[in-house]
């Protein structure tokens, strides 16, 4: 920001920009709730009998993990619902599948993307190439002795220049998935470091990608410092935070293969 120079307020723009009491009276119910709804799931996880947990008594392989998805959507349904009630938006229960129908609209073209993906997946899957191109690929990485440290910058740096063209994160691993994750199988690794190497690659070049959804965002808010600045500026001023990333996670992928330090939970670099 120092760069961009100072941005005076113009008009009532601080007043548009704040809360009415009613809706600051929305956003603290939407927090209680949040809390509540945590402590609920905290009481029937943490202790040792919680009926979330797995036969063995681990967390990981209990119905918790295994329902965390539908748990988060009931979640976001919920709080919304609790803020739209305490905020006057929400009129009566027909109101609530009328703003998630709103608020998948925006989504239109990755719903499109993925079926797109899909047909993409069972071909791979149906035809085994997935694995084929993965086992052909892995003799001939080991009989050029092109393997480890070398090979993942390989994949990293290939993930970033595919990130200039594609920025959907999910959709270049669903392409990428069926021929790296058992590619690095064959060669020792885990699925879960497979990921690893390609967030690496796919979170480096998003603030200079110029096709990014959230490039205009960023642009429009930084025109508020700087009348003229556009594209060209941002990627000039990103650019270092790129390099800077990438420099730090490579050294941090490096320490945890020397070192093979877990992932997380149960989850290792090697198999």
């Amino acid at each position: 920001m120092p760069r961009l120079g100072t941005y005076q307020v113009q008009g009532n723009e601080a007043g548009e920009a704040g809360l009415t009491e009613r809706q600051g009276k929305a956003l603290r119910a939407a927090g209680i709730f949040s809390v509540l709804f945590i402590l609920a799931f905290a009481l029937m996880v943490i202790p040792r009998g919680g009926i979330l947990r797995g036969e063995d008594g681990s967390i990981l392989n209990g119905p918790f993990i295994a329902g965390l998805v539908p748990i988060l959507i009931f979640y976001f349904i919920l709080v919304g619902v609790v803020y739209g009630v305490v905020a006057g938006t929400l009129k009566n229960s027909s109101d609530v599948p009328l703003f998630m129908a709103q608020a998948l609209e925006g989504m239109t073209g990755y719903i499109v993307l993925v079926f797109v993906i899909a047909q993409f997946i069972n071909m791979f899957s149906y035809t085994n190439l997935g694995m084929i191109i993965a086992v052909k690929s892995a003799d001939a990485l080991q009989a050029a002795g092109f393997t480890g440290i070398p090979l993942m910058l390989f994949f990293i740096l290939l993930c970033c220049a595919v990130n200039l063209f594609m920025t959907s994160g999910s959709g270049k691993w669903f392409i990428f998935a069926p021929i790296l994750v058992p590619m690095m199988m064959m060669l020792g690794y885990s699925p879960a470091f497979a990921q690893v190497i390609y967030r690496i690659g796919d979170s480096c070049t998003n603030a200079i990608t110029p096709i990014y959804p959230y490039i205009p965002i960023a642009i429009g808010m930084a025109k508020k410092y700087d009348k003229e600045f556009g594209m060209g500026s941002l990627i000039s001023m990103m650019l270092p935070y790129s390099i800077a990333f990438l420099l730090v996670w490579v050294v941090q992928m490096v320490i945890w293969v020397v070192f093979n330090l877990p992932l997380g939970p149960g989850v290792q670099v090697f198999l």
